[in-house]
């Protein structure tokens, strides 16, 4: 599985394909370089927020106001998937233990973590 570290950047966006698309840079090394590129199915990336925890989690929001969450030992596969009211998800903070996601709308959508 993939392995974080201290000094990787998360970029997300669109390739050249005009889909979403994450891509984690590392710059520790001895040249910088793309340790992980996620591409997505489906819209454009407007954002994305790393939870840290004991499963570090990589939470990714859509044009398509899609709500996607991915495991980063394994981010290959969506964990979770929301398709959010309040139109496209335009930013994603965690605090603690409650991840919140604002849409474009103007909705705030509040997730928390169990136990």
């Amino acid at each position: 599985g993939f392995e974080l570290k201290s000094t990787d950047v998360f970029l997300c966006g669109h390739g050249q394909n005009g889909m979403g698309e994450i891509v984690v840079l590392r710059l520790a090394e001895p040249t910088p370089h793309v340790a992980l590129n996620i591409a997505l199915k489906g819209s454009q990336v407007l954002c994305c927020q790393m939870v840290p925890g004991i499963n570090n989690t990589l939470w990714v929001g859509t044009q398509d106001a899609r709500l996607l969450v991915y495991q980063m030992s394994d981010p290959s596969s969506t964990l979770m998937e929301h398709q959010l009211e309040g139109g496209p998800v335009i930013c994603i903070n965690h605090i603690e233990d409650s991840v919140f996601v604002g849409t474009s709308e103007g909705y705030i959508h509040v997730f928390t973590r169990d136990g």
